[in-house]
């Protein structure tokens, strides 16, 4: 009988062992549940994060695009205003190059006139003072 209540306090024993092991299951069970819970959340919120970065980061690059085109095209526009101020300074320079060219043209003229002309004055005074010493 001695045996018998040995044994009835082991399996006592055993069973509350059991139990104590079985309420930290249930706590680990319930830990495990909120920490996987929790790590889902937070890889919800990360994920989200993740998100919003590669949308700014999109956003981004589509600003970095726009800026480069619209720096494209003020270079282009830039390149175009050159060409035609090189155009107009060509028809410029041209335009003066004929007006001087014109103006030696009308100053030659004017300078062969009055070469002439004093050369008409100078044959006529010369007449003139013959004909007043032949008087």
């Amino acid at each position: 009988q001695h045996e018998l209540g040995d044994a009835r306090d082991r399996v006592r024993e055993l069973e509350h062992a059991m139990t104590r092991k079985e309420s930290l299951v249930a706590e680990m069970s319930e830990g495990l549940r909120r920490a996987e819970d929790e790590a889902s959340s937070e890889a919800e919120m990360l994920a989200s994060h993740v998100e919003e970065s590669q949308d700014r980061i999109s956003a981004l690059l589509a600003e970095l695009q726009r800026t480069e085109a619209d720096g494209r095209s003020v270079r282009e526009q830039m390149r175009a205003e050159l060409r035609r101020a090189e155009g107009e300074a060509d028809v410029l320079r041209a335009t003066l190059r004929e007006s001087r060219e014109a103006q030696e043209a009308l100053l030659s003229e004017q300078s062969a006139q009055l070469t002439h002309e004093m050369q008409s004055r100078s044959r006529e005074q010369e007449d003139a003072g013959r004909r007043e010493e032949e008087l």
